[in-house]
């Protein structure tokens, strides 16, 4: 993830404003859309059928981490319990930082500054932005150098001076809610590799 960082940087460094685009990347098995509202992936269709729908910031295809906190104080990808979106700080449309040898144009990189989630039992209203730079990349396969029925998630969490500390076992890299019906043998793995 050394290379999505510094390229994320560069990205930051010589960009003051990022667009507010709505990016999609198919291999015409998977497809996803990215940033549109929030800096997450707001859909994900396999063979055309929608598997995680835009739901909500808290709910689509994102990465989130927790504090002692819990959801009080959470860094979220998406954005806060009213729906206010974090903030997409740099993104490189086409990137090959994966480093499978596939094409570049199968690939995405988001750099987020992540507002926290801010709920408890209930919303505790608008969350700030929290002092943490997120990265999240994605490349779907080619069918040559990895297959096209698997994506690649890539994620980073660089802690800024004044953040909380997160706790990897109650943090979500990543968070996808997707149709039980649709993805039947999901699954999750804690941070001993334990696979559920």
């Amino acid at each position: 993830m050394k290379k999505s960082a510094s390229l994320i940087a560069f990205c930051l460094f010589v960009a003051t404003t990022c667009p507010a685009e709505v990016y999609t990347k198919s291999n015409d098995i998977i497809s996803v859309e990215i940033n549109r509202n929030y800096p997450i992936i707001t859909s994900f269709r396999i063979n055309g059928t929608l598997v995680v729908p835009d739901d909500n910031a808290g709910a689509d295809f994102q990465m989130t981490a927790r504090s002692i906190d819990g959801n009080a104080y959470n860094p979220t990808q998406g954005g806060d319990c009213r729906g206010n979106a974090s903030i997409l700080t740099g993104v490189i449309p086409n990137w090959d930082g994966a480093g499978f040898g596939i094409p570049a144009s199968n690939g995405i990189l988001l750099g987020v500054s992540p507002r926290n989630y801010n709920e408890t039992y209930t919303c505790l209203g608008a969350g700030e932005i929290l002092p943490y730079a997120f990265n999240f990349g994605i490349t779907l396969g080619d069918g040559i150098h990895f297959p096209q029925e698997m994506m690649a998630v890539d994620m980073s969490i660089k802690k800024n001076s004044g953040a909380k500390d997160v706790i990897k076992n109650m943090s979500e890299l990543p968070a996808a809610f997707p149709y039980s019906s649709l993805m039947r043998y999901a699954f999750y793995a804690d941070k001993n590799n334990n696979i559920y």
